[in-house]
């Protein structure tokens, strides 16, 4: 839900980046840094969990 909200309405917006909040407040732009890491954070996890849990399958297959 909180992704979700962040996606819709932070990263579409062109003065969510760092170098344009910073000229705001410089802990805003320590902030706008770590909710776009965040957001990378989970489109990746979304993609390596299934991978990983796949992996974890085929180990035990091989070694049982």
């Amino acid at each position: 839900k909180v992704m979700k909200e962040i996606r819709e309405q932070y990263m579409p917006n062109e003065d969510f980046v760092p170098d344009k909040v910073a000229k705001a407040s410089s802990a805003a732009e320590g902030l706008c840094k770590w909710v776009r890491a965040m957001e990378v954070y989970d489109r990746v996890a979304k993609v390596v969990t299934p991978k990983r849990e796949a992996l974890k399958e085929k180990d035990v297959e091989v070694s049982g």
